[in-house]
């Protein structure tokens, strides 16, 4: 938030109803400053048992119940998305999902074969959901939006597969975690590669990509935003049929 704030740029938090509920001050700061909250699960787990059409319904009511606004965005936690879920999110009113990173990443998913630049679900009678993936590079398919690679990689290839993006005309969807820029205790249990650059680090890579934005003439969005001048884009567009 301090970060957003000073550089004065807009942004979405994806928020699990868990965290709203233990610290709703925070939330309602969130939605005072004009960012946009969007649903990030009911706790930060698959989006199965009490995370899937229950936690879905319940995780939304909690943060419109905090923020004072119903939330219409949703990224999947682990970005374990499924059929079932994002048909859900169209009945429960939502505008677009966020969970799709259209790479390979061992041991979790395979989605090569999906688009990298934003689309829409195919819902039958239900109509459309847009979805708007974290950036990936057009032809080697390298996640440069995704937290991760930027933490483990660096922010200079991130910037080179930005302007890529953006010379195809697409969106660039960059992934942060708060707890990345704070010190992780030592004695916090997490991988290596998970606590590597947490902190300072990770701030000035952020603010490196911000800067980078900037000087390209970016325009910072909320994802709402972005998903609603996307629907009108994509609105005669072929849709695709969830998985």
């Amino acid at each position: 938030m301090r970060v957003l704030e000073r550089e004065g740029i807009d942004a979405t938090f994806f928020i699990t109803g868990f965290f709203a509920s233990k610290r709703p001050e925070l939330v309602r700061r969130i939605a005072d400053m004009g960012w946009e909250i969007a649903n990030h699960g009911l706790r930060h787990g698959p989006a199965a048992g009490r995370d899937g059409m229950d936690g879905l319904r319940a995780s939304g009511e909690i943060l419109e119940r905090i923020s004072g606004a119903r939330p219409l965005g949703y990224r999947a936690p682990r970005l374990r998305i499924g059929p079932g879920i994002i048909k859900a999110l169209k009945r429960f009113g939502y505008v677009y999902d966020s969970s799709i990173l259209p790479t390979y990443v061992p041991g979790r998913f395979n989605w090569l074969g999906m688009k990298a630049s934003p689309f829409s679900w195919d819902l039958g009678g239900e109509g459309r959901l847009v979805e708007i993936p974290i950036s990936v590079t057009p032809i080697l398919r390298i996640p440069v939006g995704w937290w991760w690679f930027r933490k483990n990689f660096g922010s200079r290839i991130c910037k080179i597969g930005f302007d890529a993006i953006w010379r195809r005309g697409m969106p660039v969807i960059c992934n942060v975690h708060p707890w990345e820029l704070s010190g992780l205790p030592k004695t916090y249990r997490m991988p290596a590669h998970v606590k590597f650059n947490c902190g300072a680090a990770s701030e000035a890579q952020i603010r490196m990509l911000i800067a980078h934005g900037k000087r390209a003439g970016a325009e910072f969005l909320r994802m709402i935003d972005l998903a609603e001048s996307i629907s009108v884009d994509i609105g005669g567009s072929d849709p695709i049929d969830p998985f």
